[in-house]
């Protein structure tokens, strides 16, 4: 018998795909009492069947209604219901059935329907959502019986169990505590093995990849949360040169690379099947931070190690349960917070027992020191470019004296290729001299006893309307581009390196190397005619706040990207005027005078111009005392 007119068969409502609108009857093949949801509604979740599905149980389908008469009065497996404009949606990378504003439905109980059409004459009892929904006709009730009748119904009448979020919604309703929902997520410490076969445990594991092995029907992940389980294998730490060697010491038997930590019990294999496997494969690497879905947890054949499974959905065989996460993402979750927190304690215990990192532990022992490598001396091409540059720093004094002529006026504009963002109405022009004057810090600071004391720095933003640059550091452009070592413990708050300062850009065992601007410029108050030290400060210019300053620019290694250092030198001209043709002939005027002859101040050229400058505090290393630092931010060179 074909569906009544208007309606569908529910293979052909799933092959419409999401957003689609149907109607459609269906015998429940499954379903879980009303409950609360998450917000003020009610919700039922059934599943739906008739002859043309094959494939799982059947449609999912999702009612939610403001009390619970609004929901389709489903008793028992076997009851037909009838839908009208409901649509199709994902959810959970599941297609599912949810209901609208539009949507009505109409129920028939399965213990009224008849095991033959002939006893119905066309009347059967239902229940519908409200008088407005349209009462069956002979069509629908003929459809509702012969596709009852279909199905084994010595099925039917099972009533389904009760879930824990059901136990819990119906204990809250009648005034009692329910019980805490068992944690899906779980630390490896916290795992806990099934009793017998037949129990089966289920978690979400969050880890670090620290080895993976593959072949054409599996992947392997030895994964660790940097927590310890007394079921897994004890990776034995030792001083010679086979830690955690696989194969012999001989390499008759082929192995992989050496194991390189964590030692101890704390890494656990995951063996990830069918789609799972296929997305490690072309995705999953060393290193990486997976989060695993719904990860069956169990002992291996010999029944004394703990390990993992991850299966594939045979109803949903296209579904994944990997997710790669990146360290940046410990900002806004606390369980990658709290796994790179324990790695890196993990890693300073190791420092702390004289014990190669995880990192270090892959190099070779007889790795030869490299030495610096000696300065070649000058081809012929370069010293043709040495004597150009005396040419135009020769042409560049001359114009210096062309340029003292000019009138005082031009100079005392401000500089138009230095722009702010807006300016909030909050933040008041100030000068520098009011910014560093020692007293600020003192203010009306008082204990809660009423003892005055001094702050040692203020978060505060700055407005200077009127300033230049008169100096910079370091003194080579080329040094304004620093390395940086990437680490995953960047976005933790307490996070310090100290990895830049003896790095080897060359090592090949290196890890991640970065480069980002960092350099300090020397301003000063430019409506004084000859600013005090109080007039002066120094902004360090780094990070975003030097990209926005740049623009165009990327940071690289400027020693080497001839190019990008052009660039650089134009783009600062802007800032600057020449500070930095001038800065190089008094270094070579000071060469070549005698010593004890006192140093001449350099008069900036550039025009003045404005910026916004934060103030914030930076603890030392040595004592760990708070120093002030004004950084340069919401300001950037543009050339129109």
């Amino acid at each position: 018998m074909k569906p009544p007119t208007g309606f569908e068969e529910l293979a052909s409502v799933a092959e419409k795909g999401a957003g689609s609108e149907f109607c459609a009857v269906g015998v429940v093949a499954d379903f879980l009492p009303p409950t609360k949801s998450r917000g003020q509604d009610y919700v039922i979740t059934f599943t739906l069947t008739d002859r043309s599905w094959f494939q799982g149980e059947g449609l999912k389908c999702r009612f939610f209604g403001r009390t619970e008469d609004k929901l389709p009065n489903i008793i028992s497996k076997g009851d037909v219901v009838v839908l009208r404009s409901t649509k199709l949606r994902q959810y959970n990378g599941q297609l599912m059935a949810l209901s609208s504003f539009q949507s009505s439905w109409l129920v028939f109980h399965q213990q009224d329907i008849p095991l033959n059409d002939t006893e119905v004459n066309g009347v059967l009892p239902f229940s519908k959502m409200s008088d407005q929904t349209p009462s069956p006709g002979k069509d629908i009730i003929d459809y509702a019986v012969e596709i009852c009748n279909f199905l084994d119904r010595s099925t039917f009448g099972e009533p389904a169990p009760v879930t824990s979020l059901q136990a819990s919604s119906l204990m809250g309703s009648n005034g009692a505590a329910p019980s805490p929902a068992p944690k899906k997520f779980q630390l490896i410490q916290d795992l806990t093995l099934p009793r017998t076969t037949r129990d089966l445990k289920f978690a979400d594991l969050l880890g670090e990849v620290r080895k993976v092995y593959m072949n054409d029907f599996r992947v392997e992940l030895s994964i660790t949360d940097y927590t310890s389980h007394e079921s897994l294998y004890n990776y034995a730490h030792t001083l010679d040169d086979e830690q955690g060697r696989d194969g012999d010491e001989f390499n008759y038997i082929p192995g992989q690379k050496p194991w390189s930590g964590p030692w101890g019990k704390m890494s656990m294999v995951v063996t990830a099947w069918d789609s799972h496997a296929n997305f490690a494969r072309k995705n999953v690497g060393l290193g990486n931070i997976v989060f695993l879905r719904n990860v069956q947890i169990s002992l291996d054949r010999e029944g004394d190690r703990m390990e993992g499974n991850l299966r594939g959905d045979r109803y949903h065989p296209d579904r994944i349960g990997i997710s790669i996460c990146k360290p940046r993402q410990a900002q806004d979750d606390d369980r990658i917070k709290a796994l790179l927190k324990r790695k890196r304690d993990y890693e300073a215990d190791l420092k702390l027992h004289g014990i190669r990192g995880m990192e270090e532990s892959n190099k070779p022992k007889d790795e030869a020191v490299q030495q610096p490598a000696k300065q070649p001396e000058l081809t012929a091409r370069e010293k043709k470019k040495q004597r150009q540059k005396e040419r135009r720093k020769a042409k560049q004094k001359e114009a210096q004296k062309a340029r003292a002529n000019t009138s005082k006026s031009a100079s005392e504009s401000l500089n138009p290729n230095i722009r702010t963002n807006k300016v909030p109405e909050t933040i008041t022009p100030v000068k520098i001299s009011e910014i560093t004057d020692p007293s600020v810090l003192h203010g009306d600071f008082t204990t809660p006893a009423g003892n005055p004391f001094t702050v040692p720095f203020k978060n505060n933003l700055y407005h200077l309307n009127r300033i230049r640059v008169i100096d910079f550091h370091p003194p080579n452009i080329a040094d304004f581009a620093a390395p940086h070592k990437r680490s995953d413990y960047e976005c933790l708050s307490d996070y310090e390196s100290d990895s830049d300062i003896s790095m080897d850009l060359t090592d090949p065992h290196g890890a991640e190397v970065e480069w980002e601007w960092r350099f300090e410029l020397l301003v000063e108050d430019a409506s004084s005619p000859a600013p005090q030290e109080s007039g002066r400060m120094k902004l360090l210019v780094a990070g975003p706040d030097a990209d926005f300053l740049l623009r165009s620019i990327r940071a690289t290694n400027l020693r080497e990207d001839e190019k990008s250092l052009a660039k650089l030198k134009e783009k600062l001209f802007l800032l600057w005027g020449d500070l930095q043709e001038r800065k190089e002939e008094e270094e070579g005027e000071k060469e070549a005078k005698e010593e004890g002859v006192v140093e001449g101040r350099l008069e900036p050229s550039g025009r003045p111009f404005e910026c916004l400058v934060k103030e914030y505090g930076v603890q030392a290393r040595h004592d760990g005392a708070w120093e002030r630092v004004f950084a340069l931010f919401g300001t950037s060179i543009v050339s129109d």
